[in-house]
């Protein structure tokens, strides 16, 4: 008989041993991979930590915005001044400093650690970052990196004992004075730093480099020196009037000399700028105006300069002549490829447009018309194109560059602008040349445009008939001349009656006398005619009846010199008067005369 009962308790035991074991590897399965798990979880959670610590800060860095301004303080032994403006949305921590020498021939470079105190800058605040840890410069070329903790580095150029962010020019007007009249000293100061200078101001003129008086000089009478806050690549000028003593010598020389000072805003430091000069030469009050250009014989001397340049210069629709006259005074052929005309005036922040920028104008010369005004208040004539052209102008000749310009406009209270200074400069295979010795001015109201210049026609406008020189006079021939004078806007303005028409001749140019009853038609009968001790002559004719448009003539005949060798004489024309609106009017033509000898120059 078999025993089924111990068989089932013998299977019941086993099952039970394999049921514990098996439950047991579940237990350590089920361990191993909740471990696995969490390991795999906290690498996770470390790895999205990390990122984020990454992206924060990738952030931090790209909303991380500053600027800096780096100057050196001139009157303490140049102590370097750092400013630095936060400009992004958090606080910035400046962390060190590089500065490279450029001067040494290796670049040495050192790096300066920021002090704790001076690095951090909250947002939208500025300040020096080395207030506790001053830095004195040796003159030279430097690279200032300013580094944060983020990464982000700003550069600046330094340049030691010599880094002046004032530019002065000095201008004399005019450049030659007769015995007892007035001259205009005008200082132009610039702001060519990368931050706003406060407080800009001139000092003591000085003539002949010492303080007034001077034994030429009587009066010395500032006019505009009031200090003038500059922002970057803003101009101001500062003016003073000087009269020369009626006993002064002839043809002696003053020199006029000052610089200008200001305070740079961001870090405080003194701003000195240039000395700059310029001269004026003593006249003899009997002699005209007119004059020889002279010629050289070597072959790099300087090119002269002339204009037209209408004076008043108002509010109209039409245009107004202006022009270039530029002197070959060399043996050898001048190629001239730029010209530009610049309009300099104090308060220069009024943003005035004498000459709006793409001003309307209309060419007279050359043919091709390569005139344009690139920016407010500067003319240029120029090709911007391939191939391009150059006007060539022959050894001992002249060309004169013609156009006519529709006026800017006067914005703010200013009523008009009485003198403005024009810089005109000229770009010719022999170099670059400029002068700033002529003056105009601006109306606020509809105004006459007035102008004088050579005319083909008597009581011509057309554009064809005006002219700036002669070119090609025999020697010893007769000339007849067309002098107008003209009122060229066409609207209700005029200039008015008793204004004068000045003709100054050169000396060795004889004038046929008496003049022709029908050369003056609306001129008081007749035009005088002066000859002084220099052989020069003037001619002035006065203004019968008010002149409400076109042009009215003096028109004479004067016999050339004789001369062995090609030369060039200067006509200066002017008027003197006022318009109907009772302003000032001064036009100028400087008219460049070319006379050839009968034979070949020896």
């Amino acid at each position: 008989m078999v025993n089924f009962s111990s068989n089932n308790s013998k299977l019941n035991k086993k099952r039970g041993i394999s049921t514990i074991v098996g439950g047991i590897i579940f237990l350590v399965l089920l361990t191993a991979g909740f471990s696995a798990f969490f390991v795999a979880m906290d690498v996770q959670s470390d790895t999205i930590d990390a990122q984020r610590t990454i992206s924060d800060s990738l952030i931090d860095k790209t909303q991380e915005q500053f600027a800096i301004a780096v100057a050196t303080d001139e009157t303490n032994n140049n102590q370097l001044g750092i400013h630095v403006k936060n400009q992004g949305p958090n606080p910035v921590e400046i962390s060190n400093i590089w500065i490279i020498n450029k001067s040494e021939a290796n670049q040495p470079t050192k790096k300066i650690e920021v002090d704790y105190s001076d690095a951090f800058i909250p947002a939208g605040y500025g300040s020096s970052i080395l207030e506790h840890q001053p830095l004195y410069m040796l003159p030279n070329d430097y690279d200032i990196k300013v580094v944060s903790t983020l990464g982000t580095i700003e550069k600046s150029e330094l340049k030691v004992g010599g880094n002046n962010y004032l530019l002065a020019e000095m201008f004399a007007i005019p450049p030659d004075v007769r015995q007892g009249e007035n001259a205009t000293i005008a200082l132009r100061v610039t702001n060519v730093g990368p931050t706003m200078i406060s407080g800009v101001a001139p000092d003591n003129l000085l003539l002949d480099d010492a303080l007034p008086p001077h034994i030429l000089v009587s009066n010395v009478e500032a006019v505009s020196i009031s200090p003038i806050d500059l922002n970057p690549s803003e101009s101001t000028i500062f003016s003073w009037h000087t009269t020369l003593k009626a006993t002064a010598t002839v043809g002696i020389k003053v020199k006029f000399s000052n610089f200008a000072t200001g305070t740079e805003s961001v870090t405080g430091f003194a701003v000195t700028s240039n000395m700059a000069s310029d001269k004026i030469i003593v006249r003899d009050p009997q002699g005209g105006s007119g004059e020889e250009i002279v010629i050289r014989d070597e072959l790099f001397a300087r090119p002269d300069i002339f204009m037209i340049i209408p004076n008043n210069f108002g509010d109209a629709d039409q245009q107004a002549l202006w022009g270039i006259t530029v002197a070959n005074p060399t043996d050898a052929t001048m190629y001239v490829s730029k010209i530009t005309v610049s309009i300099l005036f104090a308060g220069a922040n009024d943003n005035q447009k004498i000459l709006d920028s793409g001003c309307v104008h209309t060419n007279i010369a050359p043919a091709t018309d390569h005139w344009d005004c690139p920016n407010q208040n500067q003319l240029v004539w120029y090709d911007t194109t391939a191939p391009y052209d150059v006007q060539a102008i022959p050894p001992r000749s002249a060309y004169t560059f013609l156009v006519t310009i529709k006026p800017g406009v006067i914005v703010g209270p200013t009523e008009g602008l009485d003198s403005v200074v024009l810089h005109t400069a000229i770009f010719t295979t022999l170099g670059a040349f400029g002068e700033s010795k002529w003056t105009t001015s601006m109306d606020d109201d509809t105004s006459p445009l007035v102008n004088v210049y050579l005319s083909t026609v008597p009581e011509s406008t057309a554009l064809g008939d005006m002219k700036g020189s002669r070119l090609g006079i025999p020697s010893g021939s007769t000339q007849t001349f067309n002098i107008n004078i003209a009122e060229l806007n066409t609207a209700s303005e005029s200039i008015k009656a008793g204004t004068q028409l000045i003709i100054n001749i050169p000396k060795d140019w004889q004038v046929i006398q008496p003049l022709c009853p029908l050369c003056y038609n609306g001129f008081n009968n007749p035009p005088t005619v002066n000859t002084f001790p220099d052989s020069s002559s003037q001619i002035v004719g006065v203004l019968s009846a008010d002149l409400l448009s076109g042009a009215k003539t003096i028109q004479f005949n004067a016999i050339a010199p004789t001369v062995s060798c090609e030369k060039m004489y200067v006509m200066h024309v002017l008027a003197n008067g006022i318009t109907n609106n009772n302003r000032p009017l001064g036009p100028i033509g400087e008219i460049v005369l070319q006379v050839l000898p009968s034979g070949a120059c020896p």
